[in-house]
């Protein structure tokens, strides 16, 4: 196959008509349920889920920080019809990691396992509540992170913080 998008001269990955996913996707529950119901073994989704990060998680190493609830969290009044929506996270209950796209560390550190070779650094333009950056460095790997939201930035820099702390013995200082 080719690629009006890349070129007609360049292969294209092909799809695979008997409905199968490459071993790298993830998936969300409604598509795992859609999955589960092809496979004539059992649940396929075994091999993909990953639970979202709990809140003890999520907050891990921001005790310092202000406890948001979920209307503040995601700029809604406490009340409102968004409130409702799961999509806004504003039924969180709140914390004080108040990123609205948390990553589960199992995922990411999957992830950085995944495309980091060894000894190597992980780069994250992104960087967020800097579920990445614990990832990488509780696998081992050096990590650089920017982030250009300063309540973000502070946020990830507490969860770092944890994350290396205490430094071992042998660690410069």
């Amino acid at each position: 196959m080719t690629s009006a998008v890349y070129g007609t001269g360049r292969p294209q990955q092909r799809v695979d008509e008997s409905g199968r996913w490459p071993a790298n996707v993830t998936l969300d529950e409604a598509a795992a349920e859609l999955l589960d119901g092809q496979a004539t073994n059992g649940g396929a989704t075994r091999f993909f889920y990953i639970a979202k990060p709990t809140r003890t998680e999520r907050d891990t190493g921001c005790a310092h920080l202000p406890f948001r609830t979920g209307a503040e969290a995601c700029g809604r009044k406490e009340g409102s019809a968004g409130m409702n929506s799961p999509r806004a996270g504003a039924n969180s209950g709140g914390g004080r990691n108040h990123h609205p796209t948390v990553k589960s560390l199992a995922l990411m550190r999957w992830l950085c396992r995944l495309i980091t070779p060894p000894g190597g650094t992980v780069l994250d333009l992104f960087a967020g509540s800097g579920s990445t950056g614990v990832a990488a460095l509780a696998e081992g790997f050096d990590f650089i992170g920017i982030e250009r939201e300063p309540a973000y930035a502070e946020i990830a820099h507490a969860r770092l913080c944890h994350a290396i702390e205490p430094l071992p013995k042998s660690a410069p200082t």
